[in-house]
């Protein structure tokens, strides 16, 4: 791929995991010049300690159980098929009550997630690779 395309699609098995936690893992799938997409692993007990970001965090649990606290709130449980909206600064904490697997999206583009070039903006679909339409 040349530095500064977008890919339209990435295959799961050429994306690095990217150890965040003991136990918790990030892939990043996509990523553009607005959000990021990823998934995130966590074995079961795993820990991602309370943090907070400037970034907008929608997500989806795809497989498994977590608890989360978000904000000043009591801590609670997700599990598969769940999702959840975290607003930019907010303190939030998981833990994987079993083996888990979420899928977030992030923006704008958490920009240390991002393993490969991303201009800074999105070009049209006739620009990118792979055209556009007619």
């Amino acid at each position: 791929m040349s530095p500064g395309i977008i890919p339209h699609h990435r295959h799961y098995g050429d994306i690095t995991a990217v150890e965040m936690f003991p136990g918790v893992t990030r892939r990043t799938l996509v990523s553009g010049a607005n959000a990021t997409l990823v998934e995130i692993r966590l074995a079961a007990g795993a820990e991602v300690p309370e943090h907070t970001h400037p970034h907008e965090q929608a997500g989806y649990v795809a497989v498994g159980r977590v608890a989360m606290r978000f904000g000043d709130e009591e801590p609670r449980e997700l599990e598969a098929g769940a999702s959840y909206l975290i607003p930019g600064d907010e303190p939030h904490f998981v833990r994987a009550l079993e083996a888990t697997t979420l899928v977030e999206v992030f923006a704008p583009v958490r920009d240390e997630f991002v393993d490969y070039d991303v201009p800074s903006a999105a070009p049209s679909p006739r620009e990118s690779e792979g055209g556009g339409f007619p």
